[in-house]
């Protein structure tokens, strides 16, 4: 979601594919908020901002650089 940086979508012409695949900052929060069950990898200096999100993140996992983290108990 938001940042892609190596997986930058440039590969993948058809926008609709490119969408599904590449979530935008706003449709990420949005599935995040929505009640849906949602995991993610983020790196650990993000964490804050997940602590904030109004659905608290629940770390699963993790690692020196990255954390896993669910919107669900």
């Amino acid at each position: 979601a938001d940042y892609t940086g190596e997986l930058e979508p440039q590969f993948e012409r058809d926008p609709n594919v490119r969408e599904s695949l590449f979530w935008t900052r706003e449709k990420f929060w949005s599935e995040w908020k929505s009640g849906k069950r949602v995991i993610a990898v983020v790196r650990r200096g993000d964490l804050k901002e997940f602590q904030q999100a109004g659905v608290p993140a629940r770390v699963l996992a993790s690692a020196p650089k990255h954390v896993l983290v669910a919107n669900y108990r």
